[in-house]
């Protein structure tokens, strides 16, 4: 594992927010925690990137470019269930960008542009 520095941004509808931790990189993975605690640990080939939020909620989504996916978000004892379309998916050591949209049923009800930038730490 190698400790790496992350420039996370998040463009939705709901949420915009953009900050910069330390996290660590495990092969084709990358784990670190936002500044609210929240942890975060992005898993990516070059098909497909799958993405886990832990916290206050609990997310687990799968993005794949060539196919509809789903997902699922749990809050406050409840879960939702979403099928997600993945408009882009670019991956490449050090950077992911990610445009998809989120439906319940056939009605979209979210947007989203997610960009990531990481390289390993610079030793203190």
């Amino acid at each position: 594992m190698a400790r790496i520095r992350v420039a996370f941004d998040i463009r939705s509808s709901v949420e915009n927010q953009t900050y910069t931790v330390f996290g660590v990189q495990d092969g084709n993975a990358i784990s670190f925690q936002d500044p609210n605690g929240e942890t975060h640990r992005l898993t990516m080939t070059s098909k497909d990137l799958s993405y886990q939020k832990q916290g206050d909620a609990t997310m687990d989504f799968t993005f794949d470019p060539t196919t509809a996916t789903s997902g699922t978000y749990k809050t406050a004892g409840q879960t939702f269930h979403f099928t997600i379309r993945t408009l882009q998916y670019r991956y490449e050591e050090g950077r992911i960008r990610l445009n998809y949209q989120l439906y319940q049923q056939q009605d979209r009800i979210g947007h989203t542009i997610l960009s990531v930038d990481y390289q390993p730490a610079k030793e203190e």
